[in-house]
């Protein structure tokens, strides 16, 4: 989790440095933001992908995957809105 975790974080920052420093020549330009979850999926797929037996197929190896780091950015999102309910409450 923690080499996902620092994926995603340097997936995130790369992708926003653009966009960021687009805000910065011209503060009043509107603005993008990539979605962290997004970067969370690449990463988590990337790292699972790299960790399973060689001894299933491609396809298999692909739906394992998908599932689990789906089921982790499903995880971080539902936090995500459980802990801005709980504080902005």
């Amino acid at each position: 989790m923690l080499k996902v975790s620092l994926l995603s974080f340097l997936i995130f920052i790369l992708a926003s440095a653009p966009i960021l420093a687009a805000n910065i020549a011209s503060p009043g330009a509107s603005s993008f933001a990539i979605p962290y979850a997004a970067c969370l999926f690449v990463a988590g797929f990337i790292v699972f992908i790299q960790k399973i037996s060689s001894a299933t197929t491609g396809p298999q190896q692909a739906l394992i995957c998908t599932g689990l780091t789906g089921l982790i950015v499903a995880l971080f999102t539902a936090s995500q809105y459980l802990l801005d309910y709980v504080l902005l409450s």
